[in-house]
């Protein structure tokens, strides 16, 4: 996907880091030059940064009614994306329109954490906002 990304000034350090273990623009990435010791450090990097969105999502938009309101949809410039752990965020939701468009809330806990595999949850939206 790189060849279709032009290089941002803020994302020349992390594009020398990429290309150091051969994921550059163009060509497919060849894991296979990478020796076992490099590959478990990429994969702790992975699990690392997924726990760093993990987290940040966490804590993304208000808290209204026990959900999370907010947005991760936007550019760089919306949102004065200057970390990579938010434009991953923002990469999970590709398709998402920008905050004046549609809103997205979430939720994990009704009193502990959500849990379908133990409990049946209904969504009932009030007689005043529906249409």
């Amino acid at each position: 996907m790189l060849q279709f990304c032009p290089e941002n000034p803020q994302d020349k350090e992390i594009r020398a880091k990429m290309a150091a273990v051969g994921i550059v623009a163009g060509p497919p990435w060849d894991e296979s030059k990478l020796s076992e010791a490099h590959k478990a450090e990429l994969g702790l990097g992975v699990k690392e940064g997924f726990d760093a969105v993990d987290k940040r999502v966490a804590d993304l938009g208000k808290v209204i009614n026990g959900w999370q309101v907010g947005a991760a949809q936007g550019d760089r410039t919306y949102y004065k994306v200057t970390t990579s752990c938010w434009r991953q965020l923002q990469s999970w939701n590709l398709y998402g329109n920008d905050p004046q468009e549609a809103m997205y809330p979430l939720t994990r806990k009704d009193g502990a954490e959500l849990d379908g595999s133990k409990h049946n949850y209904t969504l009932t939206f009030a007689a005043s906002i529906r249409r």
